[in-house]
């Protein structure tokens, strides 16, 4: 039986599937099976305070810088309700969807202070 190469190199390189991850705040974070690294570099965090009954989720705005190296190259924003970005981006032949942030308001809120980026982690899916 004879093989071409494109159907070598099909049968060598394993096809990527969608991976869940975690974004800590302000930490470089591979993207396992890519070569991309992604940082979670700025959060907005406008979800409902946990002493209150609120009609929505409240808005989660994440920025992500794509690094080269140590520096970044380009970034993106994902969302879930705002008017400038939405809950899914697409990258470098990639799609970025945000799931969750953690932790929840009822677990800031009671700190006492501002909550910094490193008290964040961003779970975002990433499909190829």
């Amino acid at each position: 039986m004879r093989l071409t190469l494109p159907l070598l190199l099909a049968l060598a390189t394993p096809a990527l599937a969608d991976q869940t991850i975690d974004l800590p705040g302000g930490v470089p974070t591979p993207v396992p099976g890519t070569a991309i690294t992604l940082m979670l570099t700025q959060i907005t965090d406008k979800r409902c305070p946990a002493d209150r009954l609120c009609r929505t989720q409240g808005e989660i705005r994440a920025e992500i810088a794509v690094l080269n190296g140590t520096s970044a190259t380009t970034s993106f924003i994902l969302c879930n309700a705002c008017k400038d970005a939405t809950a899914s981006a697409r990258l470098a032949g990639m799609s970025f969807t945000l799931v969750q942030l953690s932790p929840s308001r009822a677990v800031l809120d009671p700190i006492g202070r501002n909550p910094q980026l490193s008290d964040y982690t961003l779970q975002v899916t990433v499909t190829p």
